[in-house]
């Protein structure tokens, strides 16, 4: 059985390496607290990077992965086109160092 770590490796392996570098680059950059969708992380990312509709949700479970993220909540759709489908709101969680508790 492979397990969730394993399946977030694999997301990573596959996927442009651009994707993973930008997304967390962007993260990293936000203050504590701070809410976000994944198309807001998006529109920092280049085009080419980008080039399959699961992407969005590889990038945020990688960064739910490495602890960078956390679900905050829903909020209105986030392009018009969507206009009755919520999107996912994710807060920038402290950086957690080894030797921390949790």
């Amino acid at each position: 059985m492979v397990s969730e770590s394993d399946r977030i490796q694999q997301s990573a392996d596959n996927a442009r390496s651009e994707l993973f570098t930008q997304g967390i680059l962007y993260v990293e950059n936000l203050p504590v607290g701070y809410t976000f969708t994944a198309a807001d992380v998006f529109e920092f990312i280049p085009g080419f990077a980008d080039d399959h509709p699961s992407r969005h949700g590889a990038l945020i479970r990688a960064l739910q992965h490495k602890q960078l993220i956390e679900f905050s909540h829903y909020g209105p759709a986030r392009r018009p086109s969507n206009w009755d489908a919520p999107s996912r709101h994710w807060r920038r969680t402290e950086v957690k160092r080894a030797g921390d508790a949790a």
